[in-house]
């Protein structure tokens, strides 16, 4: 299926947000790593690419279904289709939340208790990123 042209605008729109909040994260923890308050390191690099993915993702996800169900003439057709859509995007985010909170766990049962930390340190990160973007977005900052 291809996007709409508003509907790329209005993406190319929140790619181009995602990314300069990305860069100003950066800026951020390059700064605080220079007083020693944070580490500033590609844990933190690769956690905001994950983080930008999801939430640019996320978007497209939505246009892509609105764009779907726009000709649909059954009305609780529609609504059905937009609230398995929603359902299914925070399912999905609850998934990571989990994952985030549990592979640390996980990483201390085997031996490869370092990988282990390294994924969640990064999904854990990203989901910090995924918020705050979600709310700068929201916010129309």
């Amino acid at each position: 299926m291809k996007l709409e042209p508003e509907s790329r605008k209005q993406l190319l729109r929140i790619a181009g947000g995602t990314a300069i909040c990305t860069a100003a994260m950066w800026v951020l923890f390059a700064a605080l790593h220079l007083v020693g308050w944070v580490r500033f390191d590609y844990t933190v690099v690769l956690a905001s690419l994950v983080g930008a993915a999801v939430a640019i993702g996320n978007f497209a996800g939505i246009c892509f279904v609105v764009q779907k169900i726009i000709d649909e003439p059954d009305e609780k057709k529609r609504k059905a289709t937009l609230q398995l859509s929603y359902n299914s995007r925070m399912l999905l985010q609850a998934v990571w939340v989990v994952v985030a909170i549990a592979v640390p766990r996980l990483g201390r049962l085997n031996s490869s208790a370092s990988r282990s930390s390294v994924i969640a340190t990064i999904a854990r990160k990203s989901i910090v990123l995924n918020i705050v973007i979600t709310i700068a977005i929201n916010c129309k900052l």
